[in-house]
């Protein structure tokens, strides 16, 4: 017999069937749900929209920690090359930066908006209240302030845990697991 293994394989694999079991919602379903929020990567984090991905929890934490004292991102994108991002502590440092990088030929953008197109550099400062944590992207607005530290929210076991007992809530809510996948955010 031929055993199939997803594209999506990963060492996670194993605890994400095993929460889903527990909980009763079908594994392919939180796998789909852990890959598509964070390609099971559990020590990724999504900032007001900005996504983080990590080789280690503690750099995750730290990084995350550290965009508290400095939450003013200056995103560029140059015509010919890779995307760029610095933090600064305050908006009139990340703007002090962005302006030596419009110099080069960017177009400056100083609204709110997420993205970066190709010869711009854009100012914005992060909400981190809106951040989603974790192999499954718990939001830390909404279901993680008061429950649990951040640390704790990266532990693969706890975020999954959570995640499924979501699944469950919903699906019984909603009447199917589809349903439930799409309330899930």
């Amino acid at each position: 017999m031929a055993v199939i293994t997803s594209a999506f394989g990963s060492p996670y694999d194993p605890l994400i069937d095993a929460t889903a079991q527990r909980h009763g919602v079908d594994p392919i379903l939180l796998r789909a749900i852990a890959a598509h929020e964070s390609r099971k990567n559990p020590w990724t984090f999504n900032a007001d929209g900005e996504p983080f991905q990590f080789k280690d929890k503690e750099t995750a934490v730290q990084v995350l920690w550290s965009l508290t004292k400095a939450p003013w991102m200056v995103k560029s994108l140059p015509i010919a090359g890779k995307r760029s991002r610095r933090f600064f502590s305050t908006q009139s440092d990340a703007l002090t930066y962005a302006r030596t990088v419009r110099s080069s030929g960017f177009t400056l953008i100083t609204d709110d908006s997420r993205e970066v197109k190709k010869g711009q550099v854009r100012v914005r400062q992060l909400r981190l209240i809106n951040t989603d944590i974790g192999i499954a992207q718990v939001n830390y607005r909404w279901n993680g302030q008061g429950i649990a530290t951040v640390q704790t929210w990266f532990d693969p076991a706890y975020n999954l845990n959570f995640a499924a007992a979501r699944i469950a809530k919903l699906t019984k809510k909603h009447g199917n697991e589809l349903l439930a996948a799409g309330y899930y955010h």
